[in-house]
């Protein structure tokens, strides 16, 4: 199994918990920092770490829709990942737009086994966008959903870099 599959798997299984709290998987909070909430979930052997945010802000054309977060996850040994969930599975082969601090701008792609997330390209990716997350006070996530509507959602990154290193040292 390649690392794609891996965190794909993964991912699907983080979004899955943060919807419903599976009383299999052990999940504990490891803290909060501002806008973020950082846990640790363990199962048979396999530990992930994850931040998730909530947006502070929500617009678009859409009639309803799930809560949408902003995701850092890390497994043991494995390099963190980014994620995002709108609230809706994304339009096939969409592109969901992270714009930081209204100046730098970031594509997560998305995938048909998984369209409810959307990901950063690859690894090199993933640590420009922890880089640009640490420095900066806010990102846009602008996401088009299968039905063609459109959200728009503002999150703060304050305690981005709390999470970030909290995560790594409980996952390393």
């Amino acid at each position: 199994m390649n690392y794609k599959n891996i965190m794909i798997k993964l991912g699907s299984i983080i979004a899955f918990i943060s919807l419903v709290a599976m009383p299999v998987w052990a999940q504990t909070q490891l803290g909060n920092s501002k806008a973020w909430k950082y846990y640790k979930i363990e199962k048979d052997g396999t530990t992930l770490c994850y931040g998730v945010t909530y947006p502070v802000k929500k617009t678009g054309n859409y009639k309803r829709r799930g809560k949408p977060y902003l995701s850092i996850t890390k497994a043991k040994g494995k390099p963190a990942e980014i994620s995002h969930h709108a609230g809706y599975d994304y339009q096939k082969g969409s592109v969901v737009k992270l714009v930081v601090d209204k100046e730098d701008k970031i594509n997560l792609y998305t995938t048909p086994e998984i369209p409810f997330l959307a990901w950063a390209f690859d690894t090199k990716a993933d640590q420009s966008i922890i880089k640009l997350f640490k420095l900066g006070a806010g990102v846009t996530a602008r996401g088009t959903s299968k039905l063609g509507t459109y959200s728009q959602d503002y999150y703060s990154l304050q305690g981005f870099s709390k999470t970030f290193k909290a995560i790594t040292k409980s996952c390393p």
